[in-house]
């Protein structure tokens, strides 16, 4: 199996904030948010924990819950007792049965787990909306869920910290116009050369977090939400 290191992203903060004189750099919040931004932009989500929670909605909408960080399928019930089933559902492993080099394979399809179709939902400021209004109806969310060091900073794969860090460093320096920056000074007439080359740096970066997150088997992510 691979190995997956997985870090907080407080090195990543820590290290930009003693690069520039920008105030904004010492508001976490935001460097949380871009960090947030950098992990949707990267988009793969192996690494991060899946988790089922039971729900109730009265109404058409319903708060996020906190650790709530890419919602994956929304099915209709209490069904938290069998996260194993929903892990083969969400990723399509299941068939009846198939004779492979005279081999017979038999699986369970899971064709009675009905879900809403992530069409039909959206997530707006923090909340789900659905298609329609509920009274009091049961269901199950099934998500990547945000895991957090002690400190309540986000915890990401190991590849991604150097994509989030240029990320930091290229949003900063497109607001600022580079006159917080205690290195890198540059003239008016080389800004444009020096912001393309950190957009090229961080491109580099995310594919590369993206390519390292490729060698992350099933199996993998299976160990990391404990289901074997």
């Amino acid at each position: 199996m691979t190995a997956i290191k997985r870090v907080s992203v407080l090195q990543a903060i820590t290290d930009f904030a003693q690069r520039t004189d920008d105030p904004a750099a010492k508001d976490v919040l935001l460097l949380l948010r871009l960090a947030k931004q950098v992990e949707r932009s990267i988009n793969t989500f192996k690494g991060h924990k899946l988790k089922a929670l039971k729900i109730t909605v009265d109404g058409s909408t319903y708060a996020l819950p906190d650790d709530a960080y890419n919602i994956l399928k929304i099915f209709p019930g209490d069904l938290t007792d069998n996260i194993a089933n929903y892990w083969a559902d969400l990723f399509d492993v299941g068939i009846n049965y198939e004779t492979i080099y005279e081999l017979d394979f038999i699986w369970s399809s899971l064709d009675e787990l009905q879900w809403i179709d992530p069409k039909l939902f959206d997530i707006i400021n923090e909340e789900i909306v659905f298609p329609t209004a509920f009274n009091d109806q049961d269901f199950t969310l099934f998500y990547n869920c945000l895991e957090l060091d002690d400190m309540g900073y986000m915890i990401v794969n190991e590849s991604h910290i150097e994509a989030i860090s240029a990320y930091f460093k290229l949003f900063f320096v497109e607001r600022s116009n580079y006159k917080y920056f205690k290195r890198d000074r540059m003239t008016r007439g080389n800004d444009i050369a020096y912001e393309d080359r950190l957009r090229k740096q961080y491109h580099i970066a995310r594919a590369n977090a993206k390519s390292a997150d490729l060698s992350i088997t099933p199996m993998d992510q299976k160990e990391i939400d404990g289901i074997y």
